[in-house]
């Protein structure tokens, strides 16, 4: 077993873990480089590997910094299966799409090379296979995977693999405990490797509940003095999650005044559809 880390190696974007195991070439997520144009411009960089020998993709969840450059991987010559959740499939293509358009809009505005082509996603597309949670997914060699419920976004996974021998766990990103809308992370079975992600890892996060009141605080207080307030989210997750809040603010706070509530975000109501 050989794990190859090409991406989120002392940084937080850009996800892709190369795993070579029984004969068998398997790659983890396959992200886009984001947060500054050095990182953005890595994205067009050749990959540490050749797309033609990897023989599948399994992919942890739909957030592009996890899945933006799988239309490339396509483009450069990769064949082989994609493997997700169900939620993760339905996701991808908009997901690719959007990020499709603002490449579009950069290289007309600021002759920024685009990434990848609509045939390409459309080709991502048909290699995609979706999977339930828990279910063991063969990948030949007597080498299998399982996705189990990881509480990040709707649809997201952390990734068990093994040989029969070994097992190695790809944590994804990993979700916080409470969060509405979202099921808590699955236990982990006994593995004998971890990769696991850790953006907030050196921070604790205030209870759900905390947050909350924090939320309906600053609202009251920007509505009492005739204000608009402006509420930039994750279209994907962190905009489903305040929606939820904002509902129930308006269902069961009787302090909360009805103001309209306008979601201002193409990708975040497609997702929410």
């Amino acid at each position: 077993m050989k794990i190859k880390f090409c991406g989120a190696n002392h940084e937080v974007t850009g996800s892709c873990h190369l795993l070579q195991i029984k004969n068998k070439n398997i790659l983890v997520d396959c992200g886009m480089f984001q947060g500054s144009d050095f990182n953005e411009g890595k994205n067009h960089d050749e990959f540490p590997f050749n797309p033609k020998e990897i023989d599948v993709v399994l992919v942890t969840h739909a957030h592009l910094d996890h899945i933006g450059r799988i239309p490339k991987l396509i483009k450069e010559g990769f064949s082989g299966k994609i493997f997700m959740t169900k939620a993760t499939c339905a996701f991808a293509k908009l997901i690719w799409e959007d990020a499709y358009g603002i490449m579009e809009y950069n290289e007309k505005k600021f002759q920024m090379p685009v990434l990848y082509s609509e045939a390409d996603i459309e080709g991502s597309v048909k290699h995609c296979v979706g999977v339930n949670y828990d279910e063991q997914v063969d990948l030949d060699n007597g080498v299998s995977a399982i996705f189990k419920d990881v509480g990040h976004i709707f649809g997201s996974a952390f990734i068990e693999i093994t040989d029969g021998e070994k097992k190695i766990a790809f944590s994804g990103d990993v979700g916080n405990k409470n969060v509405p809308i979202l099921k808590e992370t699955k236990k982990l079975s006994d593995v004998d490797v971890v990769i696991c992600e850790s953006t907030y890892g050196d921070r604790i996060h205030e209870p759900v509940e905390e947050g909350y009141s924090t939320l309906l605080t600053l609202i009251l207080e920007g509505v009492k003095r005739g204000g608009t307030i402006m509420i930039p989210a994750f279209s994907l997750e962190r905009t489903q999650q305040i929606l939820f809040q904002l509902h129930k603010m308006s269902e069961h706070d009787d302090t909360l005044p009805k103001v309209p509530i306008y979601l201002d975000s193409p990708l975040a109501i497609e997702a929410t559809k």
